[in-house]
Formats: structure tokens, C-alpha cells, sequence
């Protein structure tokens, strides 16, 4: 029992979700004078912090109280937003800042290029004219963008604001910001794609079951080919009887037919090859459909007199191996279902029966 229990519990572990990685987000400010200035996320005796719990992507405001009110005007030197741990806890993410605020009144928000000018070891010069307000997910205060990559695409760049637009007479400092994680896209704008792959699945052609022909209760498909007629005819694909995920393309010309098969484009990888041909609906069996032995590949021409007997029609059967996911590309996009009761699949049959020897006696 309670090796029993151990497994459980394991199991348990095993498939109960990730917690998902917090960090705090809180403002760095310093004066020109150098105080008051907060430097910390937990605040000091002059300043109080009002920090955000970070989760991901989304909207978030830091921001600084004065406790005093301070009559000083030389404005703001540096002003950081700083997520501990940031890069660390959320790599690739994009920052943006949306709004400055100074007592609920908002200020101006610029921009400039970085540069070897105004900087000294990452962190603005005080003969700057300007406060900094970097807009990038940082380790600590002291780690200045390296290889920065905007939100917006934009050059390289700093959000600024003008230093006599944050005095010590403020009570109320605010940052409001967000994370995304695609460049250009809003926060929630676009879902993370989550794909669920399909391994080894038979892609085979959309036709006639060995049910539908009376030949055996069997959902393997063959589709009768007119041999007689030179040219190119296109069958759908199918993915485990579900999914539609290429087209086989037939070329009848100089007494040769091949199968090229051609994939919907996405993530889809062709394992193996299994092209067959049969003459009768006799030779038909659900053992011989299913298996892949003696297969044909893709793009290999059989002469119809030799190796097919001079047959006017032919029954064609695919039974390639692919691995596919569900999205089949990263913008989120599906393989069309495949509904084989459909009236359009139905017709389709229809038209693929009326083709069998006898069927129009």
C-alpha cells in the first residue's frame, strides 16, 4: 500500500501545473542631489513604494510617495523601472511605458537614441538634461540595456522625461507600463500557441473505403484512377481519417502514371512512403491496405501495360506516415477537418463510384 501510495503521489506531481514565476516590479528614483531617493523596493523614511507583483504579460503601475513635502527644484536624475530578477524570470519579454504621472497629472514622455554621450557606467550623467526612465526588463539599477530591442520596433532607444517635471514638491509619483510578450502586439492581443503534435499517422487518400466497395468492414481508401485519359488529376489527403492535409497529384502520360504527394504548408514531416496499385477489387484487402510492405514512393512512374496489365482504371492506395501538430503553424491556424458525411464528401463518393467498372450498366 504504501509503495502504492508513493506512485500515486507521483503521479499526482506529474501532472499537476507549473506555479507560474512572480517577481516585483518598483521604482528606482534619485534626485539631482542625490536625496531623498529610493533605492529600494521596500522605500525608506521619506519615500513609501507602492511595488507590482509581476506575472507575465499585462498592465502594471509602480509607483513613489513623498512623505515630506519636499520645495527643492533641481527635478529627477535617474528614474527606473526595475523588476528583480527580470530577465531571468521573464526572458524575451517586451516593456513599454505607457503614462508618467506627477500627483495624477501626466507629463510628457519622449524618447532618444542610446549613445556613448550622457552615460556613465549605464546610469545618466548628472550634467544630463533629462531623466532616463529605462524601458527594459532589469536585473538590478546598476544594468543598463544591453543589445535593447523596443516594443515597437523602433530604433534603440530610452523613454525620457524632462527633469523639471518631477520636483520634490510631488507627493505622488506614478509609472504606468506593460509586458508583452511579441513585439507590436498589445498585451492579450495574441494568445501563446500551444500545439499538440500527431505523430506517425497515415496520410492516405480521400475516396472509397474497402466499407463503401463491400469488400471488407475497412476504412482505408482507394480512389479508382481512368487510365485512359492523359493528364494530371488531384485527390485530396486525409490525416487518420480526420484531418485534410495535402493533395496526392495522379500524371497520366506516355502510357506511365505517378503519384506526387504535396503537403498543406505548416508544420507537417513526411516519415515514409507507401504507394500502391491494383487493378481489380478483387485484389483489395484491409491486410494489403494497411500495410506499407512492398510500397511505392512518391514521384515513381509504373508503366500501365507493363505493371499494371493494360488496365483502363486502377484503384490507388496511400498509406504514408506523417507527423503533424494541431496548430500547424505558429499564427494559430488548423488543418481543415475532414467530415466524411458531409454532403460535399458525399457527392464526391458518388462521382468516384460512378467510375467502377459496371456501375453505369
Amino acid at each position: 500500500m504504501k509503495k502504492l501510495s508513493a506512485l500515486l503521489l507521483a503521479l499526482m506531481l506529474a501532472v499537476m501545473p507549473a506555479l507560474a514565476e512572480t517577481g516585483t516590479a518598483w521604482l528606482l528614483y534619485t534626485p539631482i542631489t542625490g536625496w531623498p531617493e529610493n533605492t529600494s523596493p521596500d522605500g525608506n523614511g521619506n519615500i513609501a513604494t507602492t511595488n507590482a507583483t509581476i506575472t507575465g504579460e499585462g498592465y502594471y503601475t509602480v509607483a513613489i510617495t513623498y512623505l515630506h513635502p519636499w520645495t527643492s527644484t533641481e527635478g529627477a536624475q535617474r528614474l527606473h523601472i526595475i523588476i528583480d530578477n527580470g530577465e531571468a524570470l521573464f526572458p524575451g519579454m517586451y516593456m513599454n511605458v505607457t503614462d508618467v504621472r506627477v500627483d495624477g497629472v501626466s507629463i510628457p514622455v519622449g524618447s532618444i537614441a542610446y549613445g556613448p554621450a550622457g552615460y556613465d557606467n549605464g546610469i545618466v550623467d548628472e550634467n544630463d538634461s533629462y531623466a532616463v526612465l529605462y524601458d527594459q526588463v532589469f536585473v538590478n539599477e546598476n544594468v543598463a540595456p544591453a543589445g535593447h530591442v523596443t516594443w515597437d520596433g523602433s530604433d534603440v532607444k530610452a523613454s525620457v522625461i524632462d527633469q523639471a517635471d518631477i520636483l520634490y514638491g510631488g507627493q505622488l509619483l506614478e509609472v504606468d507600463f506593460f509586458l508583452s510578450l511579441m513585439q507590436n502586439e498589445l498585451p492579450g492581443s495574441k494568445q501563446e500557441v500551444r500545439a499538440v503534435w500527431y505523430n506517425r499517422n497515415t496520410a492516405g487518400v480521400a475516396g472509397l473505403s474497402l466499407k463503401d466497395l463491400g469488400v471488407a468492414d475497412d476504412w482505408h481508401n482507394v480512389v479508382p484512377v481512368d487510365l485512359t485519359v492523359e493528364g494530371v488529376y488531384a485527390y485530396p489527403m486525409v490525416a487518420a481519417d480526420a484531418h485534410q492535409i495535402g493533395t496526392a497529384y495522379v500524371t497520366v502520360v506516355g502510357g506511365m502514371v505517378q503519384v506526387d504527394c504535396v503537403y498543406l504548408p505548416g508544420e507537417v514531416y513526411e516519415k515514409s512512403q507507401c504507394i500502391k496499385w491494383f487493378t481489380s477489387l478483387d485484389q483489395l484487402t484491409a491486410g494489403d491496405l494497411a500495410s506499407t510492405e512492398g510500397g511505392l514512393g512518391c514521384g515513381v512512374a509504373v508503366s500501365i501495360a507493363d505493371d499494371l496489365g493494360g488496365a483502363d482504371v486502377a484503384y490507388l492506395s496511400i498509406n504514408n506516415k506523417v507527423n503533424f501538430r494541431s496548430p500547424i503553424d505558429n499564427d494559430g491556424n488548423e488543418l481543415p477537418r475532414y467530415f466524411r458525411n458531409a454532403p460535399t464528401w458525399v457527392a464526391y463518393r458518388e462521382q468516384l463510384l460512378s467510375m467502377l467498372p459496371g456501375a453505369a450498366e
